[in-house]
């Protein structure tokens, strides 16, 4: 049974919507505005060991997910996890790369781009290894599907765009209509249809990632699958 929780946020709009959405289970908790790096440490050390650690779609906002990781381990409790969720596979790099292609790339450049989300679970897993180290590190993989009904259908606008703007990195609205168009088709392809609305199918993963016996380990240590 979950008994305490901490959330690490930067982004102040997104913190303020973690103590909203905690508060409502009713357990002790704390929301942490910082970001997450290798100076990070918990203001009040009685709380600073855990027997889970997620990082649920944060790692993409990171220069070096690997080692993030690596240094989040240290925070374990002994027979700690972490738990990393992931894209499986590149469900939005054809829409990047499409994006991309069209696009000045002194405006926008997936080398530029402050979140990386050609970071799949094939990618991540394979900076594990080569190490001298041994980590535990299981994989599950789950569909998912996104509810993109509104796009599809072109209602509820610009609200609709949301979704797309997430997959894209960058406006929807802004792209000239050829390109709107040519995305369009492109996810309209790719749609599910279920119980008469369109979803947008793709795969999610789980790693457990776990030391045996729980051990922290230095930030930048090189560890292997």
């Amino acid at each position: 049974k979950l008994k305490y929780l901490s959330a690490i946020e930067p982004n102040p709009e997104f913190a303020g919507k973690f103590h909203i959405a905690i508060n409502s289970l009713g357990i002790s908790y704390d929301v942490v505005q910082s970001a997450f790096n290798k100076e990070f440490k918990f203001e009040d050390e009685s709380k600073e060991k855990f027997e889970l650690i997620l990082f649920s779609h944060s790692l993409y906002a990171f220069e070096d997910p690997h080692g993030v990781v690596l240094h989040a381990i240290k925070f374990l409790k002994p027979g700690g996890k972490v738990l990393v969720i992931l894209t499986g596979a590149g469900s939005t790099s054809e829409f990047m790369a499409f994006v991309e292609s069209i696009s000045d790339p002194n405006v926008f450049s997936l080398s530029n781009a402050v979140n990386d989300f050609t970071l799949t679970t094939e990618k991540f897993t394979h900076q594990l290894k080569g190490g001298s180290l041994k980590l535990v590190a299981p994989v599950m993989d789950e569909p998912a599907y996104d509810d993109i009904d509104d796009f599809v259908r072109k209602t509820n606008i610009p609200k609709c765009y949301e979704t797309i703007t997430f997959y894209l990195q960058t406006e929807y609205s802004g792209l000239s209509e050829d390109a709107r168009e040519k995305i369009y088709r492109m996810i309209v392809d790719r749609c599910t249809l279920i119980d008469g609305k369109y979803f947008m199918q793709h795969i999610i993963s789980g790693i457990e990632l776990c030391l045996p016996g729980g051990a922290g380990l230095p930030f930048g240590t090189k560890v292997s699958k």
